[in-house]
């Protein structure tokens, strides 16, 4: 009898140690999901690169910044709950300017605070998306500014007349199949370009105004909207940036902004490991590319900003 009931206590003792580990395992997993600040389960800031050229979409091997990734990065930061900021990384001169609305528009629509870095160029479409972040910080040395729009109109005519190569070309309308690259553009033709840039131009500078809560002034921001460049410590001065920082210290600033405390912990969104058959796959979508282009010519352009 006493060793029966020797039997039944350790079954039950070994019983309660394993309600009180499997208990202690499920509290350790809830703390890693939701991602608290007990322990060392710490907050992170969301890294996301804007780098290259802006364009709507782009490859994994191109140096350009692809909108549609972007958004779903941004997207993927805003939902995750280890994330308590989004830093953005920015080294571009801008690009296509629905490209770069895409993704100024998804950080607009933001729930966590928004920093954005300007390391060496900032300039045009990329100052437009650093813009719109809560928090704008920049290098001293870096370049930012060209507010404005442009829409780049190839013309082969002159080429083509010299090697005696005419392009008829019938049209249901005199404004049709605009641009057109092997005829001189004309008077109507560029007025009607010249309202669409404009219509983009107006935009953009109103966002400008109006993301930036009042630190720039329209008459301080007509000073550079005639496409000029600036540098860093210009920018800062005209109201266009926050603070001068390095990117170590831009970081440092954003923690602070998130609230955390202490060196934080940086999570990269958009990084991917690229295999050998990645760079073969894509190596020959590039040869396809080009194959492509050299026998299509395409004289019209996106407005870029």
């Amino acid at each position: 009898m006493g060793k029966s009931e020797d039997k039944g206590k350790k079954a039950l003792l070994i019983v309660a140690v394993a309600f009180v580990v499997l208990a202690a395992l499920s509290f350790m997993l809830f703390l890693a999901v939701a991602q608290t600040d007990f322990g060392g389960f710490e907050k992170k800031l969301a890294v996301i690169q804007v780098k290259g050229d802006i364009v709507m979409d782009s490859t994994d091997f191109s140096q350009s910044a692809g909108a549609l990734g972007l958004v779903q990065q941004i997207d993927d930061a805003d939902n995750d709950g280890s994330v308590s900021a989004i830093f953005f990384d920015i080294d571009s001169g801008g690009g296509e300017i629905v490209a770069t609305h895409q993704v100024v528009e998804k950080i607009r629509e933001t729930k966590k605070p928004t920093i954005s870095y300007i390391g060496s160029v900032g300039a045009s479409g990329a100052y437009y998306i650093a813009a719109a972040t809560d928090y704008v910080i920049a290098d001293p040395f870096s370049v930012t500014g060209s507010i404005g729009a442009l829409w780049m109109l190839p013309n082969v005519k002159k080429l083509l007349d010299d090697f005696g190569v005419k392009m008829d070309v019938v049209r249901s309308g005199g404004l049709k199949a605009l641009p057109n690259p092997f005829e001189e553009i004309s008077p109507e033709q560029k007025q009607l370009i010249s309202g669409m840039v404009s219509e983009s131009f107006e935009q953009f500078k109103s966002d400008v105004l109006e993301f930036r809560g009042g630190k720039v002034s329209p008459q301080s921001l007509s000073q550079i909207t005639d496409g000029r460049i600036i540098s860093g410590k210009q920018a800062l001065k005209m109201k266009l940036v926050d603070q001068l920082l390095t990117r170590e210290k831009a970081i440092k600033k954003a923690a602070e902004i998130a609230g955390i405390k202490g060196k934080p912990a940086l999570k990269e969104f958009g990084a991917k490991r690229i295999s050998l058959f990645d760079i073969f796959a894509q190596s020959g979508h590039a040869f396809a590319d080009g194959i492509k282009s050299s026998l299509e010519f395409s004289g019209t352009q996106a407005i870029r900003s």
